[in-house]
């Protein structure tokens, strides 16, 4: 019953944390309170041999990239549909994908830019020991998660009708995968059914092959597998998202 309880206070006080900022900072502001959190309710423990904040660190950057793209991208698309601004951007003579991708690509570097401030942090609070060759290997990597969590955003804003919606949907899933992808709570914790389902998850796939180059500097064996499942979670995501993108508010 603690850890329930624990869970829906987390959940509820993060929520409306967020609530108080507007919506271009709340991807940040809740990147930096988990950290926070995490490292001052776990920081001692060790997880395969490292310390907490160090295996977690990763983690975290993951957290940040699912809630840039699942709530703060998707929830700034259906804003600017129902606010008819993409209406407007349609009249204009660019083409649309050249609107959309330039959206997308704004939106990727400002989740590196927050995921880079959050790793500054670990490193100059919590001490931990990262090097500039770990940092280089793992940001092809970060940056390709920050691409399909974009994806997946988008294709949630193009099912939604209301900003409302998109925000807890993506809240919905936000928390549900930040609880079972190994993200600042090991796989190994979790009933051997979930474990499985788990292995297949985004997230974590993203951290699979975020967290090994960032800390040790060194590929999984498997690397190649999540990696692929990164892709072909960003992939089909593009083409939903293609098929059913509207420029129009739903009536």
């Amino acid at each position: 019953m603690l850890g329930v309880d624990w869970n829906f206070l987390y959940i509820g006080a993060t929520a409306l944390l967020t609530q108080s900022y507007v919506q271009a900072e709340r991807a940040k502001t809740q990147a930096a309170n988990d950290l926070l959190i995490f490292g001052t309710v776990f920081g001692a423990m060790r997880v395969d041999g490292q310390p907490y904040m160090s295996w977690a660190l990763p983690g975290m950057v993951v957290l940040n990239l699912m809630a840039f793209g699942l709530i703060r991208s998707s929830a700034t698309m259906v804003e600017m549909r129902q606010q008819g601004v993409l209406r407007q951007l349609r009249a204009t003579p660019v083409p649309a994908l050249h609107l959309v991708g330039s959206y997308i690509v704004v939106d990727v570097l400002l989740c590196l830019a927050q995921s880079a401030m959050l790793v500054l942090v670990a490193v100059v609070v919590y001490k931990v020991p990262l090097t500039v060759q770990g940092a280089v290997r793992a940001l092809p990597m970060v940056l390709t998660g920050a691409l399909t969590f974009v994806a997946l955003g988008q294709l949630l804003s193009s099912m939604l009708a209301r900003t409302s919606a998109a925000i807890g949907v993506g809240q919905v899933l936000h928390y549900s995968l930040m609880f079972v992808s190994d993200l600042f709570m090991p796989r190994q914790s979790l009933p051997d059914w979930l474990q499985h389902v788990a292995a297949y998850l985004p997230a974590y796939a993203v951290v699979q092959v975020v967290r090994p180059p960032l800390l040790t500097q060194a590929w999984r064996a498997d690397v190649a597998w999540y990696l692929l499942l990164v892709v072909l979670y960003g992939v089909a995501a593009t083409l939903l998202t293609a098929r059913l993108f509207r420029w129009e508010p739903q009536q």
